[in-house]
């Protein structure tokens, strides 16, 4: 059974351009820089809130293979210093 993990998050008023440019340039070093057992499946916008509107209206899904791909995704994340953290900064 795979797992999905869904980031959401809003952009400042006024810089979308610089995110857009930011995701071009980096989503496949994002992708590389995942653990074993986790694929970035997409980031992508949405035209219109969910219901949740806390969840933001930029998307970032990731799919995991397993619970123990989870552990690895948290512990990559905690090292500050780590490509796949100073990539989610």
């Amino acid at each position: 059974m795979d797992f999905l993990k869904i980031y959401g998050l809003d952009i400042i008023p006024g810089k979308f351009g610089e995110f857009q440019k930011w995701v071009n340039e980096n989503e496949k070093a994002l992708s590389d820089a995942t653990p074993e057992g986790i694929e970035l499946l997409d980031i992508y916008v949405s035209v219109y809130y969910s219901a949740d509107k806390k969840m933001g209206r930029v998307k970032v899904i990731f799919r995991m293979d397993s619970h123990g791909a989870e552990d690895r995704f948290a512990a990559a994340t905690a090292v500050r210093d780590s490509k796949l953290a100073r990539l989610r900064a």
